[in-house]
């Protein structure tokens, strides 16, 4: 039986990829079509996952529902930086997971990981310098005078 977090996954149609190594429990890497991480099997293999993170986006659509700042396209790629080879060749440690643990990451969940990152109490100047009005809700404005006084 899994555990409660991977239930929780399974009953919101996640796809749950069975451990094939170390890993105890399987892997919420997606919800097809959705919401899919950068690993198989949405990716034929963890290189195909590298090439397609790091592959330039493809003409296409443009978002029309809300969106979580006001940065333009072409200022948001002007802020990035391109990868040398040897940044490349360190993302043979992806390989080097998924052989040992059976999956990707190793050891924590594909979706966890995304939920882990995010951030609690977040620096409302930041948003107001960077993306200007509309970048958070009211909430996270009331946030830090509401709960720390």
């Amino acid at each position: 039986m899994a555990d409660g977090s991977i239930a929780a996954f399974e009953h919101m149609g996640f796809r749950i990829v069975a451990s094939s190594g170390a890993a105890k429990f399987g892997n919420p890497v997606g919800l097809d079509g959705v919401f899919e991480a950068s690993c198989p099997p949405y990716h034929a293999s963890m290189d195909a996952a590298v090439d397609a993170v790091l592959a330039p986006p493809s003409p296409g659509p443009k978002e029309t529902g809300p969106v979580p700042h006001r940065m333009s396209d072409a200022e948001h790629r002007a802020g990035t930086t391109g990868v040398s080879e040897e940044g490349l060749a360190c993302t043979a440690i992806c390989n080097y997971i998924v052989d040992t643990y059976g999956r990707f990451p190793g050891g924590t969940d594909a979706m966890h990981l995304m939920w882990v990152m995010q951030a609690h109490h977040i620096d409302t100047d930041y948003y107001d310098q960077l993306f200007g009005p509309g970048a958070y809700g009211p909430t996270h404005a009331a946030h830090l005078a509401k709960w720390h006084r």
